[in-house]
């Protein structure tokens, strides 16, 4: 891939530091390709850990920058014009009040770091407070050229208390592209602007590497291995693979879960009381895994199903691992996740709030499938990966289109 003058500024949460934000190291690779430089501005580097990055990244430690005065800020027309559109909502105004601050923090970190603006492009990996601080440089620098991605808890209003995330209209006014990971996305936010910017909001999927290298696991149906890899925070509603494995008697299941947080003790509890006297089920919290690990267990163990339960979701790249496998995934239809599991196609879309019968059945109900049935969800599964989430295609078109 050739190579582009402009360098890259990029604003993540916590990349490189810690071991978050996965997905942005599964893109950095073809990024640094595509520039000649790349500088990072993570949020919080309170971290141990720092991951290895491409030779042309530097990586900017936040500085203690100084914020306006809150006079300041108020008194300013980006916060003037945010209070019509919070409705005079005191909660919400308190919440767009510290955006515009943090904003500004970040803002004033970029002009003291000296980056030019003619030879960069402005990437916040989030339409967070680092996209309202390349808004406000566009604001000031009308030549710049500053563009965000949009995920999920981004996203949605509804995800947060209250249910609002500040700005968006002036995201939309400002930055030149917001880059939504998936369709539903995109019209979510489409239909929260003006209609003059709607045109601006784009679908750019997220996507990863072929980890099986072109050769999905053989099927293996008895037992029936699901696996599951998430967050242990309750949006994503791990108890109820617990309380639908606890349903299940007749049929052997192996079920392995990816994945640490604040509720993982609990549900280890749960499961301790559910399903450890049952002779058909065995389970294991993997707890805080690295791809590799998960990718490993892909290869080794060839699991069957993949289970997502969450309440909301932009698109799992978690899914899209599985799928790179042949992993039919199980998924409430709710957010993107109809955009990545087909019902009955490549796996099973679940009601919005399933209970844990109904995942029961499902389980059930594919144990029974034939072979051939089932190898077809496997093929398909396969092919969702290969047409919508190989990250060598979606990375150098997302590469292109920013480029332009």
């Amino acid at each position: 891939m050739a190579k582009e003058k402009k360098g890259l500024v990029l604003f993540t949460a916590t990349y490189p530091y810690g071991t978050g934000e996965v997905f942005v190291e599964h893109e950095i690779s073809f990024l640094s390709q595509a520039f000649e430089t790349i500088t990072i501005f993570p949020q919080n580097t309170d971290f141990k850990e720092r991951r290895t990055t491409p030779a042309n990244v530097t990586v900017v430690a936040p500085k203690a920058a100084v914020s306006n005065n809150p006079l300041t800020t108020l008194l300013s027309v980006n916060f003037i014009r945010e209070v019509f559109v919070a409705g005079f909502h005191p909660r919400k105004l308190w919440v767009a009040y510290k955006s515009l601050q943090r904003a500004t923090q970040i803002l004033n970190s970029i002009k003291a770091e000296a980056i030019s603006t003619t030879d960069n492009i402005f990437y916040s990996y989030w339409l967070d407070d680092a996209a309202i601080a390349l808004a406000l440089l566009k604001q000031q620098l009308p030549t710049a050229n500053c563009i965000s991605r949009a995920h999920g808890w981004d996203v949605y209003y509804y995800r947060h208390q209250p249910a609002y995330l500040p700005f968006r209209p002036m995201l939309a006014k400002f930055l030149n592209s917001i880059y939504v990971i998936s369709e539903n996305g995109r019209r979510y936010i489409q239909e929260r602007v003006a209609e003059r910017d709607t045109g601006k909001i784009h679908v750019a999927r997220l996507g990863c590497k072929d980890f099986a290298e072109g050769k999905a696991p053989r099927l293996q149906t008895d037992p029936l291995r699901i696996v599951s890899c998430s967050s242990a925070i309750s949006l994503k509603r791990i108890h109820l693979i617990v309380q639908a494995l606890a349903l299940v008697n007749d049929i052997q299941i192996e079920w392995v879960h990816f994945g640490d947080g604040p509720l993982l003790q609990d549900l280890k509890t749960m499961a301790q009381e559910q399903l450890a006297g049952k002779q058909n089920v065995s389970y294991k919290f993997f707890g805080h895994a690295v791809s590799a690990q998960i990718i490993e267990h892909y290869k080794t163990a060839a699991p069957s199903l993949f289970i997502n339960a969450s309440e909301t979701e932009g698109i799992p790249v978690s899914i899209m691992e599985a799928q790179c496998f042949g992993i039919a995934a199980l998924g409430p239809n709710v957010g993107g996740i109809p955009e990545i599991v087909e019902d009955k196609v490549n796996g099973f879309l679940l009601s919005p709030n399933p209970q844990p019968n109904e995942i029961a059945v499902l389980l059930k109900q594919y144990y029974a499938m034939s072979h051939t049935e089932k190898e077809q969800l496997k093929i398909n599964a396969r092919k969702t990966w290969k047409t919508k989430y190989n990250a060598t295609v979606n990375y150098k078109a997302f590469i292109a289109a920013i480029q332009q």
